[in-house]
């Protein structure tokens, strides 16, 4: 007898089948196809936290899953699906209405979701932002893993796992297995999501990535692609095109040791370009009318990482491993927390994003940009410093997606933080000047 008959054989005498539904994977017409088929019409469904039972095809009991009372099925089937199109269905069949679509009942729960969405999430990327909020409130979203991880280990004496990617191939596999013909076992496909005139949106990349990020264990566990990392770039400035020696040997350690990354290193010329080409020339000369370096470095980090992925490193920073060793570059967003500060104070002088237009990003610029057209601010930390990024973060929580914060204290075999003040007159901090001084060199 070959290892499949014997496979075959013990499948035939198993009396206890558990089919683990993971909502958007084609789990309810897996659940029909059960229920209508006499060999497999008395089984145990877990959905969502609930234990639902079936007889003859018929649910006779519906209770809260209790792992303590739970005893080993002889056979777990599992249909998963890339995380990223199963939020995608999810997200459309209700907000098309879930049951109530095309239907002639009415679904007061699914009717209050559909409300809820259209006013929380209108469009997938809103969804995505607000993805834990919601998949709190609607426990489809969550992911495969947030439900698996609370079962037993193991589940069953034989777990059954396919795709729904490749769902009526692995539906004849499940068929052999349990001694059925391939032929008749057949689904029906019932997914509402995917109706004529429903074309799917893609997402955009950094909505995708926080959807990556959400879903990362599922991505993980069942072998999902990733979306590719930008193209590694490290950022450095300084006002001068010629740094102090001793600063430059700094800068210099940065690039020697990120011989795979793009490496730039902008002073106030060159950065004030930037800006003109990606935000215009109004603001290229207002970048240019900054009178302070620390303001010019302040302002440019936001402008760089707003409109480009890329990892920046203030210029006196000291470099002990290379960033690949130690930074997460899928991360969307990386600062920094210096041992001095108290939680919510944010530090600058290492940041990483692993997209462009991080809605923290993106709402530091629109700040910072109106200030200068209108050569407004006076103080450096608290206007376009770390203190704009702190104010920000503290009046709106949504800004804290896929935000990473590296405690300095952790960090001190990677990096050594060092303050330009070392290699500048003490009467020349920025923090001096700007009591005396306006923040333009046309006088604000």
């Amino acid at each position: 007898m070959s290892l499949i008959d014997s496979i075959c054989l013990d499948v035939r005498r198993m009396s206890r089948l558990l089919f683990v539904h993971i909502a958007k994977a084609g789990g309810t017409s897996l659940r029909k196809l059960l229920k209508n088929i006499e060999s497999t019409s008395c089984f145990d469904c877990l959905h969502n936290g609930r234990l639902i039972r079936f007889e003859s095809g018929v649910c006779v009991a519906r209770e809260n899953f209790d792992p303590i009372s739970f005893e080993l099925y002889d056979i777990a089937v599992l249909i998963m699906r890339n995380p990223l199109m199963r939020l995608e269905s999810c997200y459309r069949y209700f907000l098309q209405g879930g049951l109530n679509f095309g239907g002639k009942s009415v679904y007061q729960a699914d009717h209050d979701v559909q409300i809820y969405l259209q006013k929380k999430a209108p469009t997938l990327s809103d969804c995505v932002r607000y993805l834990p909020d919601i998949a709190t409130r609607i426990p489809h979203f969550q992911p495969a893993s947030h439900w698996l991880d609370v079962l037993p280990n193991p589940l069953a004496d034989l777990v059954f796992t396919g795709r729904q990617e490749s769902f009526d191939q692995d539906l004849k596999r499940l068929a052999r297995l349990l001694d059925l013909d391939p032929e008749l076992f057949q689904a029906k496909h019932l997914n509402a999501s995917t109706i004529k005139g429903n074309r799917s949106t893609s997402l955009d990349p950094l909505s995708r990535r926080l959807a990556e990020q959400f879903y990362a264990e599922d991505f993980r566990r069942f072998g999902y692609q990733l979306s590719p990392l930008s193209p590694p770039q490290l950022v450095q400035y300084w006002d001068h095109s010629n740094p102090p020696p001793e600063l430059l040997q700094r800068m210099d350690h940065w690039r020697c040791c990120h011989p795979q990354w793009s490496y730039h290193r902008f002073d106030r010329l060159s950065a004030a370009d930037f800006i003109g080409h990606q935000y215009g020339l109004p603001l290229q000369e207002a970048f240019l009318d900054i009178r302070l370096p620390a303001m010019q470095a302040d302002v440019f980090r936001i402008a760089f990482l707003q409109a480009q992925a890329g990892v920046w490193v203030d210029a006196a920073t000291i470099c002990r491993q290379p960033l690949d060793a130690w930074l997460n570059r899928r991360q969307l967003l990386v600062l920094l927390r210096r041992s001095h500060q108290k939680s919510g104070k944010v530090s600058t002088g290492v940041m990483a994003a692993a997209e462009p237009g991080h809605p923290l990003l993106k709402r530091a610029w629109q700040r910072i940009s109106a200030a200068l057209l209108a050569r407004l601010g006076d103080r450096v930390y608290r206007d376009f410093g770390p203190g704009l990024l702190r104010d920000l973060l503290e009046q709106d929580v949504a800004l804290q997606q896929g935000l990473e914060m590296l405690w300095e204290p952790d960090f001190t075999d990677q990096f050594g933080i060092d303050s330009s003040s070392t290699f500048l007159r003490d009467d020349f901090h920025w923090s001096k000047r700007q009591q005396k001084e306006s923040l333009y060199l046309s006088g604000g």
